[in-house]
Protein backbone atom coordinates (compact mmCIF):
# COMPACT_ATOMS: atom_id res chain seq x y z
CA UNK A 1 0.00 0.00 0.00
CA UNK A 2 2.76 2.46 0.96
CA UNK A 3 4.73 1.65 -2.19
CA UNK A 4 1.65 2.01 -4.41
CA UNK A 5 0.83 5.42 -2.94
CA UNK A 6 4.43 6.56 -3.40
CA UNK A 7 4.30 5.44 -7.05
CA UNK A 8 1.04 7.31 -7.67
CA UNK A 9 2.31 10.46 -5.96
CA UNK A 10 5.52 10.32 -8.00
CA UNK A 11 3.67 9.82 -11.29
CA UNK A 12 1.51 12.83 -10.51
CA UNK A 13 4.58 14.98 -9.87
CA UNK A 14 6.16 13.71 -13.08
CA UNK A 15 3.10 14.51 -15.17
CA UNK A 16 2.57 17.95 -13.65
CA UNK A 17 6.13 19.20 -13.21
CA UNK A 18 8.47 16.96 -15.19
CA UNK A 19 11.47 14.71 -14.42
CA UNK A 20 13.68 17.32 -12.74
CA UNK A 21 11.06 18.10 -10.11
CA UNK A 22 10.51 14.38 -9.55
CA UNK A 23 14.22 13.77 -8.99
CA UNK A 24 14.35 16.56 -6.39
CA UNK A 25 11.23 15.11 -4.76
CA UNK A 26 12.97 11.73 -4.48
CA UNK A 27 16.04 13.30 -2.88
CA UNK A 28 14.06 15.35 -0.36
CA UNK A 29 11.97 12.34 0.56
CA UNK A 30 14.99 10.09 1.03
CA UNK A 31 16.64 12.50 3.46
CA UNK A 32 13.80 12.26 5.98
CA UNK A 33 14.67 8.78 7.26
CA UNK A 34 16.18 5.43 6.30
CA UNK A 35 12.84 3.82 5.37
CA UNK A 36 12.09 6.66 2.97
CA UNK A 37 15.53 6.35 1.36
CA UNK A 38 14.93 2.64 0.85
CA UNK A 39 11.46 3.34 -0.52
CA UNK A 40 12.75 5.86 -3.06
CA UNK A 41 15.20 3.32 -4.48
CA UNK A 42 12.38 0.76 -4.75
CA UNK A 43 9.83 3.15 -6.22
CA UNK A 44 12.00 4.91 -8.82
CA UNK A 45 12.25 1.95 -11.27
CA UNK A 46 8.52 1.27 -10.91
CA UNK A 47 7.69 4.89 -11.65
CA UNK A 48 9.87 4.90 -14.78
CA UNK A 49 8.31 1.67 -16.04
CA UNK A 50 4.78 2.97 -15.39
CA UNK A 51 5.58 6.32 -17.01
CA UNK A 52 6.97 4.58 -20.11
CA UNK A 53 3.77 2.53 -20.35
CA UNK A 54 1.78 5.77 -20.13
CA UNK A 55 3.95 7.39 -22.84
CA UNK A 56 5.05 10.19 -20.50
CA UNK A 57 7.99 11.92 -22.22
CA UNK A 58 11.58 12.34 -21.01
CA UNK A 59 11.58 9.41 -18.60
CA UNK A 60 15.10 8.49 -19.75
CA UNK A 61 16.55 11.43 -17.80
CA UNK A 62 15.06 10.43 -14.42
CA UNK A 63 17.72 7.90 -13.39
CA UNK A 64 20.72 10.05 -14.43
CA UNK A 65 19.22 13.09 -12.72
CA UNK A 66 18.42 11.17 -9.54
CA UNK A 67 21.87 9.61 -9.42
CA UNK A 68 23.61 12.95 -10.03
CA UNK A 69 21.57 14.69 -7.34
CA UNK A 70 22.22 11.90 -4.84
CA UNK A 71 25.98 12.10 -5.40
CA UNK A 72 25.92 15.90 -5.27
CA UNK A 73 24.05 15.80 -1.96
CA UNK A 74 26.47 13.16 -0.67
CA UNK A 75 29.37 15.47 -1.43
CA UNK A 76 27.64 18.39 0.28
CA UNK A 77 27.39 16.35 3.45
CA UNK A 78 30.62 14.38 3.37
CA UNK A 79 33.27 16.71 1.98
CA UNK A 80 35.95 17.78 4.46
CA UNK A 81 33.96 20.85 5.49
CA UNK A 82 30.58 19.34 4.73
CA UNK A 83 27.29 19.46 6.58
CA UNK A 84 27.96 16.20 8.45
CA UNK A 85 29.62 18.17 11.26
CA UNK A 86 26.43 20.08 11.96
CA UNK A 87 23.91 17.27 11.51
CA UNK A 88 25.90 14.58 13.31
CA UNK A 89 27.15 16.64 16.22
CA UNK A 90 25.42 14.31 18.71
CA UNK A 91 26.09 11.01 16.91
CA UNK A 92 28.51 9.83 19.60
CA UNK A 93 25.62 9.68 22.04
CA UNK A 94 23.62 7.29 19.87
CA UNK A 95 23.76 3.51 19.90
CA UNK A 96 26.57 2.50 17.50
CA UNK A 97 25.06 -0.96 16.98
CA UNK A 98 21.64 0.35 16.00
CA UNK A 99 20.65 -0.39 12.41
CA UNK A 100 21.41 3.13 11.22
CA UNK A 101 21.68 6.62 12.60
CA UNK A 102 18.49 8.40 11.52
CA UNK A 103 20.10 11.63 10.32
CA UNK A 104 20.35 13.19 6.86
CA UNK A 105 24.06 12.51 6.21
CA UNK A 106 23.53 8.81 6.90
CA UNK A 107 20.25 8.67 5.00
CA UNK A 108 21.95 9.92 1.83
CA UNK A 109 24.47 7.09 2.25
CA UNK A 110 21.58 4.61 2.47
CA UNK A 111 20.18 6.08 -0.77
CA UNK A 112 23.56 5.84 -2.54
CA UNK A 113 23.85 2.15 -1.65
CA UNK A 114 20.23 1.35 -2.51
CA UNK A 115 20.41 3.15 -5.87
CA UNK A 116 23.51 1.13 -6.76
CA UNK A 117 21.68 -2.05 -5.84
CA UNK A 118 18.89 -1.06 -8.25
CA UNK A 119 21.37 -0.29 -11.03
CA UNK A 120 20.62 3.45 -10.97
CA UNK A 121 24.08 4.46 -9.75
CA UNK A 122 27.09 2.84 -11.49
CA UNK A 123 29.80 0.89 -9.70
CA UNK A 124 32.53 3.49 -10.09
CA UNK A 125 30.33 6.09 -8.40
CA UNK A 126 29.65 4.08 -5.24
CA UNK A 127 33.34 3.26 -4.92
CA UNK A 128 34.21 6.93 -5.30
CA UNK A 129 31.88 7.63 -2.38
CA UNK A 130 33.37 4.85 -0.25
CA UNK A 131 36.93 5.92 -1.08
CA UNK A 132 36.15 9.53 -0.20
CA UNK A 133 35.00 8.34 3.23
CA UNK A 134 37.72 5.82 4.00
CA UNK A 135 40.47 8.17 2.82
CA UNK A 136 38.99 11.14 4.66
CA UNK A 137 38.64 12.08 8.28
CA UNK A 138 38.62 9.18 10.73
CA UNK A 139 35.44 9.54 12.74
CA UNK A 140 32.49 7.54 13.95
CA UNK A 141 30.06 9.33 11.58
CA UNK A 142 32.22 8.46 8.57
CA UNK A 143 32.42 4.83 9.63
CA UNK A 144 28.66 4.69 10.22
CA UNK A 145 27.82 5.96 6.74
CA UNK A 146 30.31 3.54 5.15
CA UNK A 147 28.38 0.73 6.80
CA UNK A 148 25.07 2.18 5.59
CA UNK A 149 26.30 2.34 1.99
CA UNK A 150 27.73 -1.19 2.02
CA UNK A 151 24.71 -2.80 3.69
CA UNK A 152 22.31 -1.27 1.18
CA UNK A 153 24.49 -1.85 -1.86
CA UNK A 154 24.22 -5.63 -1.52
CA UNK A 155 26.36 -8.45 -2.84
CA UNK A 156 26.76 -6.78 -6.26
CA UNK A 157 29.78 -5.13 -4.63
CA UNK A 158 31.47 -8.53 -4.51
CA UNK A 159 30.77 -10.26 -7.83
CA UNK A 160 33.72 -12.56 -8.76
CA UNK A 161 35.79 -11.66 -11.81
CA UNK A 162 34.35 -8.17 -11.63
CA UNK A 163 35.98 -4.79 -11.05
CA UNK A 164 33.54 -4.21 -8.19
CA UNK A 165 35.07 -7.07 -6.24
CA UNK A 166 38.62 -5.76 -6.79
CA UNK A 167 37.64 -2.30 -5.61
CA UNK A 168 35.82 -3.78 -2.61
CA UNK A 169 38.98 -5.67 -1.68
CA UNK A 170 40.98 -2.43 -1.92
CA UNK A 171 38.38 -0.72 0.24
CA UNK A 172 38.68 -3.45 2.90
CA UNK A 173 42.46 -3.08 2.87
CA UNK A 174 42.09 0.63 3.57
CA UNK A 175 39.76 -0.20 6.45
CA UNK A 176 42.46 -2.57 7.68
CA UNK A 177 45.20 0.04 8.02
CA UNK A 178 46.94 -0.08 11.38
CA UNK A 179 48.22 2.86 13.39
CA UNK A 180 52.02 2.79 13.84
CA UNK A 181 51.53 4.42 17.22
CA UNK A 182 48.90 2.18 18.82
CA UNK A 183 48.96 -1.01 16.71
CA UNK A 184 45.17 -0.75 16.49
CA UNK A 185 43.20 -0.46 13.30
CA UNK A 186 43.00 3.20 12.28
CA UNK A 187 39.27 2.65 11.74
CA UNK A 188 38.93 0.62 14.95
CA UNK A 189 40.24 3.03 17.52
CA UNK A 190 37.76 1.99 20.23
CA UNK A 191 35.28 -0.81 20.90
CA UNK A 192 32.35 0.79 19.06
CA UNK A 193 34.42 1.71 16.02
CA UNK A 194 36.00 -1.75 15.96
CA UNK A 195 32.54 -3.32 15.93
CA UNK A 196 31.42 -1.21 12.96
CA UNK A 197 34.65 -1.82 11.04
CA UNK A 198 34.41 -5.56 11.65
CA UNK A 199 30.76 -5.65 10.57
CA UNK A 200 31.58 -3.92 7.26
CA UNK A 201 34.49 -6.25 6.50
CA UNK A 202 32.64 -9.43 7.48
CA UNK A 203 29.65 -8.40 5.37
CA UNK A 204 31.83 -7.92 2.29
CA UNK A 205 33.80 -11.13 2.91
CA UNK A 206 30.61 -13.18 3.32
CA UNK A 207 29.12 -11.70 0.16
CA UNK A 208 32.29 -12.40 -1.80
CA UNK A 209 32.26 -16.04 -0.65
CA UNK A 210 28.56 -16.47 -1.39
CA UNK A 211 28.88 -14.92 -4.86
CA UNK A 212 31.90 -17.10 -5.67
CA UNK A 213 30.01 -20.24 -4.63
CA UNK A 214 26.96 -19.14 -6.63
CA UNK A 215 29.07 -18.60 -9.74
CA UNK A 216 30.78 -21.97 -9.34
CA UNK A 217 27.38 -23.68 -9.05
CA UNK A 218 26.21 -21.90 -12.16
CA UNK A 219 29.31 -22.97 -14.10
CA UNK A 220 28.78 -26.54 -12.90
CA UNK A 221 25.20 -26.52 -14.21
CA UNK A 222 26.36 -25.19 -17.57
CA UNK A 223 29.00 -27.92 -17.88
CA UNK A 224 26.37 -30.59 -17.19
CA UNK A 225 24.04 -29.37 -19.93
CA UNK A 226 23.85 -31.92 -22.76
CA UNK A 227 25.45 -30.78 -25.98
CA UNK A 228 23.06 -30.59 -28.90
Amino acid sequence: MRTMKAVQDSLEILELYGPDKLAYHFIDRSLSNVKEAELVATVAPIVVAEADAMNIPNTEVIFPKLGALAVDRFRQYWSENGLWKQDLADVAHLNPQADYVELKPTNIGVLIGALFRQGIIPAHTIHECLDALVEGRVSFPHLSVMRAIVKHAGSKLCLPDDENNFKSVMFMRKLGRESPHTGLYVWGWNRDAAWLRSDIVLTLENWAMAEKERMERQKGKERKKPKL
